[in-house]
């Protein structure tokens, strides 16, 4: 580029990396519009797996300690 203005040449180089630019763009949104429910539905059962182990985690520690108010309730 050495003037003010594009010639034909330096036009059409630019016209034709801008298309092959956005070419890219969209052969790769179609590529993670086709994956990407793959992934997050990954990670969803991912962090439902998570959610229950702590859930289960939860009612384990709950458990003795409800056991200990009903003795001792009962032994009043």
């Amino acid at each position: 580029m050495t003037q003010r203005h594009l010639d034909s040449d330096e036009q059409t180089c630019i016209n034709s990396c801008t298309q092959k630019h956005v070419n890219v763009n969209h052969k790769t949104m179609e590529l993670f519009s086709e994956i990407n429910p793959v992934f997050q539905q990954r990670k969803m059962e991912e962090h439902q797996a998570e959610y229950a182990k702590l859930q289960a985690s939860k009612e384990a520690n709950s458990q003795p300690a409800n056991q200990t108010e009903i003795t001792t309730a009962a032994n009043v």
